[in-house]
């Protein structure tokens, strides 16, 4: 994609940026693990994605 744009497109992540990653990934595994999900959980998922997105724009 970036190639096509013209812009280079690397791996390059911050700190903050690799935590949040991190987070994300072991929020979704912790709330998947039993194979079954509700409401309550789906709306924590979406809070706290939203907090992330909200971070990152302040950050």
């Amino acid at each position: 994609l970036g190639y096509l744009m013209g812009q280079p497109l690397d791996l390059l992540f911050t700190g903050y940026e690799l935590i949040v990653i991190i987070m994300g990934i072991v929020i979704t595994a912790m709330i998947s693990l039993d194979g079954r999900s509700n409401w309550l959980e789906g709306a924590q998922l979406l809070a706290a994605y939203s907090i992330m997105a909200l971070a990152f724009l302040f950050v």
